[in-house]
């Protein structure tokens, strides 16, 4: 009896080779089609394997952060470890975040954080920012706002008018304490 897996008929790209980020997505596939058949969908990728929904809560790595969605790569540095909690250091201002990983002080890491996470305020927040660009697309504004070294990826739902943020504005951002993945590979 014959135990190995069937086949794609897709070639297995060497991990040191280039691929376009298209072209890369192409390459994943789903494992069943979970209408037909009831079943759960994989995603495969050199890095991980797993239901949409644990890559994208816990991507193993940058590629994997990317892959459903936009993230924000945030690089910061461990400054103090506490029960379940990390503080870390970004652009000289300290982040608590909610988290069982565990990384040495002074450790330099990837906090990933999606974009719809963040909040924008006129006055409130833990970081200072100013918006570089601003886009209406109806259901919601998309913006990129500059804070310290790092431009972030904010997405605002059911904006209203009068709530939206211009470019140039400066901006209080708030970066979420909950729902932060730690990516090993800063």
């Amino acid at each position: 009896m014959n135990h190995e897996p069937p086949k794609s008929g897709i070639p297995k790209r060497k991990k040191t080779e280039a691929c376009p980020r298209l072209s890369c997505k192409i390459e994943y596939l789903l494992t069943s089609n979970h209408r037909d058949q009831s079943t759960t969908s994989e995603y495969f990728t050199d890095d991980q394997i797993g239901a949409a929904e644990e890559l994208y809560l816990h991507p193993a790595t940058r590629f994997v952060a990317t892959f459903l969605g936009d993230a924000n790569l945030i690089e910061s540095t461990v400054i103090d470890i506490g029960m379940d909690r990390l503080t870390l250091g970004v652009d000289g201002s300290r982040w608590d975040i909610a988290t069982s990983e565990r990384h040495p002080a002074g450790a330099n890491v990837l906090a990933v954080v999606r974009p719809e996470a963040i909040r924008l305020s006129e006055t409130e927040g833990n970081f200072k920012g100013r918006v570089v660009t601003s886009t209406y697309l109806g259901a919601k504004a998309e913006y990129l706002v500059r804070v310290g070294d790092q431009t972030l990826q904010v997405v605002q739902p059911n904006p209203t008018r009068g709530s939206r943020f211009a470019e140039g504005a400066e901006v209080g951002v708030s970066l979420p304490h909950a729902y932060v993945h730690i990516l090993k590979d800063a």
